[in-house]
């Protein structure tokens, strides 16, 4: 973590700490029961809600689904993803609008195992399933995070022993398209404790996890809180404690690594507690209100967390929220609590995301719809605030593999999605990137698009990395960045060009003999040649005929029957032994003369 922390003065018009909202939106509209969802919205606007579609009363179900683009919800559906029967699905997007969604799955609530899937906002598609974690013991409460600078995806679970009957913390990570490590990492610990409900987020690599620990329904459990690098030996390491008396937490990381925390207590209230300059700020109670002993949202963006709940109140149990502006002179802002459920029953388990825009997004599950008293998914969202000038790029990591070629152009979209104005610069950190434009001056609400280049045939086999930051002096969130991970793989042999063969006779003083005549010419893409290999092969043997310098480019093959069918190869061979993708051409049989064509060659 920084361990100074950047304040700024800016003046923004915050209609945030007021907000206004939008009417609420049934989501599922199903006649089972519609559970336990969770939301995430991309850098595109996109807002996918994934949750648990079941038997009334049960806490699990298959996974369901629908996503807002373009103004429009997606019909519900099936994801098709559940194996047995699913629980406490929990989603996050990466650079690049791509969403991600960790689940536990299992026959009963005691032997879960933990999954992963990604959706293609674009193609409206899940991907295949994959298994994280499988134990003989009980596995559950999953969150999972996505650290944007860099696209690796963690997921920390609860992982549950029968002798001791103790639970830990566990966690596993990789980048976005790679493979699920088998081992995993333990985070947190205690010898004769529960360690369970874990919430992370993660940024630049490091991971910051709150979770409960205790024992005993009645008892009082404990809000630790940890934070490293992957890898670290997090048992050695000790947790700090933010509360001896806590439920359920919640947590965010800001823009300068500091974490914010939010959980219940049992005599109802909601607690925040906050990190500056690496130091933690005293527990604050931010809803005095009756809170049900649930699961409370947090959700951090462009210097606001937003924050939410269950609580008691007029017609049922609604679900609230409130705003917490960070990093103004005067410290940390704090609007009113709102009532984010205009026409809740008895609402459970929301969740609440803020986008770049300054839209507050809040999904629960409640009984309003009208079905008999089953579930439904229900959304809303609600406007916090007026960005000032802020910067938004189409995508902030780009991954190639080639094989000696040029990936081809890539078009970066730069936006300003605030309410000012800001200039820009461009830079790439290494000289293979080049920008088309790097620098400009964009008007609130508009962009232009950037071509980034990437030269990568000259470089070594190997994996690469380039950065092009885009900085302003009036935008909020600058700097940005675009990481370029280039995989150059060893570039194929490919084979000679122009490879021909024809029937020939060799006249001698005493003699006629048949030859076939091989040419070819050098393939201009190949690089650091030492050699050609001439093949033959009549359907019966495949035979090396020779090896030629790489300044040879003909060949003539003897002891030839004209009425046999020939195939030969040509294939180049580079400095490092490597035999590429040879040249084929079938000659003689019955398909030419049986007479040589009247060409005559002269064999020294």
């Amino acid at each position: 973590m920084r361990l100074r922390k950047q304040l700024f003065i800016y003046v923004v018009a915050i209609l945030a700490l007021t907000a206004s909202g939008f009417s609420q939106t049934n989501i599922s509209k199903n006649s089972s029961d519609s559970h336990r969802g969770s939301i995430a919205v991309n850098q595109q606007g996109v807002v996918l809600i994934v949750w648990c579609e079941g038997v009334a009363g049960e806490e699990s179900g298959n996974l369901w689904y629908s996503y807002l683009k373009s103004g429009q919800w997606s019909t519900p559906k099936n994801t098709q993803l559940t194996r047995r029967t699913a629980w406490s699905p929990h989603l996050d997007v990466d650079s690049n609008g791509n969403f991600h969604l960790a689940w536990a799955d299992g026959f009963t609530r005691l032997d879960r195992e933990i999954y992963y899937a990604m959706f293609d906002p674009n193609t409206g598609n899940w991907g295949a399933w994959q298994e994280i974690h499988n134990s003989p013991e009980n596995s559950a409460w999953e969150r999972i995070a996505v650290d944007q600078k860099n696209d690796t995806i963690y997921i920390a679970w609860f992982h549950e022993h029968v002798d001791p009957w103790v639970s830990d913390i566990t966690s596993k990570n990789k980048v976005v398209g790679g493979s699920w490590p088998s081992a995993y990492e333990r985070i947190g610990f205690h010898p004769y404790d529960e360690s369970t409900h874990p919430a992370l987020d993660v940024l630049d690599s490091r991971i910051h996890i709150v979770y409960m620990e205790g024992h005993g329904l009645y008892a009082p459990w404990r809000i630790r809180y940890k934070e490293g690098n992957t890898g670290r030996q997090w048992e050695g390491y000790e947790p700090s404690t933010l509360t001896e008396n806590g439920y359920y937490p919640d947590m965010q990381v800001d823009d300068d690594s500091d974490s914010h925390v939010v959980w219940a207590s049992r005599e109802g209230h909601i607690f925040y507690r906050g990190q500056i300059f690496d130091t933690w700020g005293n527990s604050r109670v931010i809803s005095s209100g009756f809170c049900d002993l649930q699961f409370p949202g947090a959700h951090m963006s462009n210097g606001y967390g937003a924050f939410c709940w269950t609580q008691h109140g007029s017609g049922g149990v609604n679900v609230f929220y409130r705003i917490l502006e960070t990093g103004v002179p005067a410290g940390d802002k704090w609007g009113e609590v709102k009532k984010a459920s205009p026409n809740a029953h008895h609402a459970e388990y929301p969740q609440i995301w803020i986008d770049n825009s300054g839209y507050a997004h809040v999904m629960w599950d409640d009984t309003a719809g009208g079905h008999g008293g089953v579930r439904d998914i229900f959304y809303e969202k609600i406007y916090v605030y007026t960005p000032p000038a802020t910067i938004q790029l189409s995508a902030n990591v780009l991954n190639y593999t080639i094989e000696g070629l040029n990936p081809e152009p890539e078009e970066i979209t730069i936006s300003n999605i605030g309410s000012e104005g800001y200039t820009y610069t461009a830079e790439s950190d290494v000289d293979w990137i080049t920008l088309s434009k790097t620098s400009g001056e964009l008007a609130p609400e508009e962009e232009e698009t950037i071509i980034l280049t990437s030269t990568a045939a000259t470089l070594d086999i190997g994996q690469h990395r380039g950065t092009v930051t885009f900085t302003s002096p009036e935008a909020r969130n600058s700097p940005q960045t675009i990481t370029v991970n280039m995989n150059v793989l060893e570039p194929p042999i490919l084979e000679p060009e122009n490879f021909a063969v024809e029937a020939v006779a060799n006249r001698a003083l005493f003699y006629v003999e048949n030859v076939h005549r091989l040419t070819w010419q050098a393939n201009d893409q190949n690089h650091n040649i030492v050699g050609y290999l001439v093949y033959r092969d009549d359907g019966l043997n495949h035979l090396l005929l020779a090896e030629l310098d790489d300044d040879v480019f003909e060949y003539l093959a003897r002891g030839v029957n004209m009425n046999t069918a020939y195939t030969y190869e040509v294939a180049a061979k580079d400095s490092k032994g490597r035999i590429g993708v040879p040249a084929k051409a079938t000659v003689g049989g019955t398909s030419v003369p049986t007479a040589p064509r009247e060409k005559d060659v002269v064999i020294k």
